[in-house]
């Protein structure tokens, strides 16, 4: 989808349709450049925001739960004791026969109840990095309108590359190019624009969270819960062909034999002999 054309066009018929309508308007081309210039914004910071806060969940997790601030035979522990208490053969058995699938499950169950049980906690974690995206952005854009007022030939062209460019390790910012930016002279006006605009955009994406239910968790790019996953389940998960029993080397594939604690005893499996 990403080279046809007709997709391409679909998807920015909006926001050229915007522009037509702005200067329909008698809206000054400064003011149509710096309004899509915060339309822009808007998913980039958005996308930018949960990138950031799955990161810092998953860190409050482990900081908060003993089951995660540890290594995986750690977590095999409360994982042991949680069978003990739930009394579910079924959960055994899975444990035995597919422990790591059991483990993922584990944290999976655990991470979403987390995030139920501390919804206030983890609003403000969204909240603190709303904010944070928020003063980044304006500090790139008073860079870029100080480098185009102290050039002599500064324009918009060189705001904009100014401005992504202090803005790229922060977010995935689009650059316009579809409007004909030689008009634009006024940068203390255009910086007032963006400044507006981005205020609302922070307003709008600040309402968007009032509860954990308005979290989208299809948003993030890697899961709080994937997180750890990756933090605990990256190790050997071969297994003894007699007792099933989990080798406790902490590389997958690693050389060398595989090692156990100990084995369990027979019938462990479900095998029966003769």
């Amino acid at each position: 989808d990403a080279n046809d054309p007709r997709v391409y066009l679909s998807k920015e018929k909006p926001r050229y349709y915007s522009v037509f309508k702005n200067y329909c308007k008698g809206t000054t081309t400064t003011k149509v450049f710096g309004d899509l210039i915060c339309s822009n914004l808007r998913e980039s910071i958005l996308q930018s925001v949960y990138n950031k806060t799955a990161i810092d969940l998953a860190a409050q997790i482990r900081s908060d739960m003993p089951e995660f601030n540890g290594n995986r035979s750690n977590l095999e522990k409360h994982i042991l004791t949680c069978l003990a208490d739930e009394e579910n053969f079924e959960n055994y058995m899975e444990y035995i026969h597919h422990p790591r699938k059991h483990f993922e499950d584990f944290i999976t169950e655990k991470v979403n109840k987390y995030i139920t049980d501390n919804n206030t906690r983890v609003l403000k974690l969204f909240e603190g990095n709303l904010k944070d995206k928020e003063q980044r952005v304006i500090n790139s854009v008073h860079i870029a309108t100080g480098e185009v007022k102290k050039s002599r030939g500064g324009d918009a062209d060189m705001w904009m590359r100014s401005f992504s460019s202090s803005i790229k390790y922060d977010l995935s910012f689009k650059e316009i190019t579809f409007i004909d930016n030689r008009e634009i002279r006024d940068f203390d006006f255009l910086q007032q624009v963006v400044g507006d605009g981005l205020t609302a955009v922070m307003s709008e994406l600040d309402k968007s969270f009032n509860s954990v239910k308005d979290i989208n968790m299809e948003k993030f790019r890697k899961k709080p819960d994937e997180i750890l996953i990756e933090h605990l389940c990256q190790c050997c998960w071969v297994q003894c062909p007699f007792c099933k029993v989990i080798c406790t080397n902490t590389m997958e594939g690693h050389d060398g034999d595989h090692s156990v604690p100990f084995h369990r005893v027979n019938g462990t499996s479900g095998e029966s002999y003769r």
